[in-house]
């Protein structure tokens, strides 16, 4: 590509004035120059499977629990978890305070909680909670982007609990 008034350089590659493009969850432009990219949080990464993250010295992968998958059979999905005095395993590093996670949100400005219910038996083999929280979150992107909104946003997904057919998702804004 060749360079003209307002191509962007951004991690490594050349785009032109007003392309976007999708970075992990998040969605990206190019005005003017100026590379500017929604702030949604992309969740924890998968520490089981192919492609996997994978964790630091003082850590242990953790496995999702069998019910974190809505309609079998699931990718192995795991999430790194540090490891605390004793051999315990800590609670999940989430950019969010348990005030705002699923199944304990106390609602305020800043958290608001959703409840969805899902037919399992019309999902597609291999949805789990993650993955389907995964594309709640580049639809949410792509709202941000569409409004050009700066806002830092965290969305979580959990199963509610009592029910396995109901997912909880939080939002928060930071």
């Amino acid at each position: 590509m060749a360079y003209s008034p307002g191509t962007c350089f951004w991690n490594t590659q050349y785009y032109s004035n007003n392309a976007s493009w999708q970075y992990e969850c998040n969605m990206c432009s190019c005005r003017d120059s100026v590379v500017k990219c929604t702030k949604v949080w992309c969740g924890l990464g998968n520490c089981l499977g192919q492609d996997s993250i994978i964790c630091q010295p003082n850590q242990v992968c953790v496995p999702s629990p069998r019910e974190a998958c809505l309609a079998p059979p699931c990718v192995p999905w795991g999430e790194c978890r540090d490891l605390q005095s004793g051999k315990r395993v800590g609670p999940p590093q989430l950019p969010s305070l348990p005030s705002c996670w699923p199944n304990q949100a106390s609602l305020s400005l800043s958290c608001v909680r959703l409840s969805l219910y899902v037919d399992r038996k019309k999902l597609p083999p291999g949805v789990s909670i993650e993955g389907l929280c995964d594309h709640l979150r580049v639809l949410l992107a792509l709202h941000l982007a569409s409004s050009e909104s700066d806002q830092q946003l965290v969305l979580l997904c959990d199963l509610k609990q009592g029910y396995n057919d109901t997912i909880e998702a939080t939002l928060v804004s930071n």
